[in-house]
């Protein structure tokens, strides 16, 4: 996908649950894009799905993509497959075993689930072993206090695109 494409989507895409701007999807998603491979992609927190549907495009038709959130609202006319999504408690472990089971190696981890410290803790550290090494893992809603202040705890390279919302990426060795 390129950023013409990428613009288009947002345009068919926008309204409730595109919290990010364009800009700040676009930087996380052109790093997405540049993994070898990426086609192994999880979403913890879906809402409607649109992020979901940009990680969709990424993957492409032989990506296996996974979406992970308390309740299944998405919006199926976004997608072109529907990527299966697993309703359940992301730090659950019945939900985790469902997560192993579906992607035992993830390229892109992508956590916007639960936005307290311990939601976003929990979150990465039970899903962050699944993440091959030279994948990554990005965070949404960095202007929120417990999810801040954790990623800022990783201490691995990061980056931070934030005009919006922020999100930040952390590069897994």
């Amino acid at each position: 996908m390129d950023k013409q494409q990428f613009v288009e989507l947002c345009n068919a895409t926008r309204g409730q649950g595109w919290a990010s701007s364009d800009d700040e999807l676009w930087e996380v998603a052109s790093r997405v894009q540049a993994l070898e491979p990426h086609t192994n992609i999880v979403e913890i927190g879906v809402q409607s799905g649109k992020s979901l549907r940009v990680w969709e495009i990424i993957a492409g038709v032989e990506g296996n993509v996974v979406g992970v959130d308390i309740g299944d609202a998405t919006a199926e006319q976004y997608f072109d497959k529907r990527p299966p999504i697993i309703v359940g408690d992301s730090k659950s472990p019945d939900t985790f075993d469902k997560v192993k089971t579906a992607v035992p190696v993830i390229d892109f981890l992508f956590i916007d689930g639960d936005h307290s410290y311990e939601g976003v803790s929990s979150d990465f550290q039970m899903y962050s072993p699944l993440v091959r090494s030279g994948g990554l893992v990005g965070f949404h809603d960095l202007r929120i206090e417990g999810i801040r202040r954790f990623f800022s705890s990783i201490p691995l390279q990061k980056g931070v695109w934030d005009d919006g919302y922020g999100i930040g990426l952390v590069y897994i060795p």
